[in-house]
């Protein structure tokens, strides 16, 4: 080769590699702004949800049995107001299904059971006000979703957001014996994906979390206690629509609840239940403990913008 060749050849190599390096350079990783979008008001979007549990159940610490339960829900929302300062207020319906044994026959019913809230909501999916419209409504009961919409919904990070980006969500509890516990989610873009018809973003949530049951003063029941919650779940986040368009779950749920009821009537000697004399009235503490592994998947089913 001569002098004039090897020259031109280490001139063309340098070239080559200087185009490849400028070009990597000027490649940046796609980001991405997560923001909800339920505008404009009279919005709907309707999903499909499937859920199986299996577990086993105890009280005072003596196994009492096993159990396996599928339910199925359809859950609405729509959008009722715009506020001034950009979030939404939201109004969800739950109707959910189940088959639930009649007795030890092997018999079963079909229960229904309707569940409504206003949600208030900023464009990040930070649940900032909730009240019931229909279901159960006292305070423990209000604490109880709260602390479940606050631990286990992800929020969206203020910043853009690239592939591989991780953030995490803290949220303090207060648990009925006034001990504090902190709910941890740790949130990772995992990827993007055609899911639905819609250009997603996957997005991990792995979550620790602690759900608060308070007495509800309707029953004569007094009772108590915490659902410790561990979730591995995928998101699909629709990047230009705004929404979860899927997820799936897998979960891990100990459900601890002690309660005190007092026993105010007795069987006979034929027995028939009769009422005691307030004198003869009884109380009894039980500690109830289920354990169980549950699957969820959630899927959108229409999206109207009106």
């Amino acid at each position: 080769m001569t002098y004039k060749t090897s020259r031109f050849a280490a001139v063309f190599a340098c070239l080559v590699l200087a185009t490849v390096w400028l070009a990597s350079c000027s490649t940046e990783p796609q980001t991405y702004l997560m923001r909800s979008n339920y505008s404009p008001v009279g919005t709907t979007w309707e999903y499909t949800l499937t859920n199986q549990r299996a577990g086993s159940v105890f009280v005072d610490d003596v196994f009492q049995n096993e159990f396996e339960t599928k339910a199925e829900a359809s859950i609405k929302f729509e959008t009722k107001k715009i506020n001034p300062d950009g979030s939404w207020l939201l109004q969800e319906d739950n109707l959910w299904s189940w088959d639930e044994p009649v007795n030890d026959s092997g018999k079963v019913t079909r229960k229904t059971r309707k569940y409504s809230y206003l949600l208030t909501t900023t464009p990040q999916e930070r649940i900032t006000d909730i009240k019931v419209l229909e279901g159960p409504s006292y305070p423990g009961r209000l604490k109880y979703i709260e602390s479940y919409y606050k631990q286990m919904i992800p929020v969206y990070p203020d910043q853009p957001v690239k592939v591989g980006d991780t953030w995490t969500q803290k949220t303090p509890i207060v648990l009925p014996d006034s001990s504090e516990y902190t709910g941890i989610n740790v949130l990772t873009i995992k990827g993007t994906a055609r899911k639905n018809d819609y250009d997603c973003l996957i997005i991990e949530s792995k979550a620790k979390g602690a759900l608060p049951v308070f007495d509800n003063p309707e029953t004569e029941v007094v009772g108590w206690g915490v659902d410790w919650v561990e979730s591995n779940e995928l998101l699909y986040f629709a990047i230009n629509e705004g929404i979860i368009v899927h997820s799936e779950s897998k979960s891990r749920l100990v459900i601890e609840r002690e309660s005190t009821r007092t026993i105010k009537c007795s069987k006979n000697d034929k027995g028939e239940m009769i009422d005691l004399p307030e004198k003869d009235w009884t109380t009894k503490t039980e500690k109830i403990r289920q354990e169980m592994e549950e699957t969820s998947t959630y899927s959108l089913k229409k999206l109207e913008r009106q």
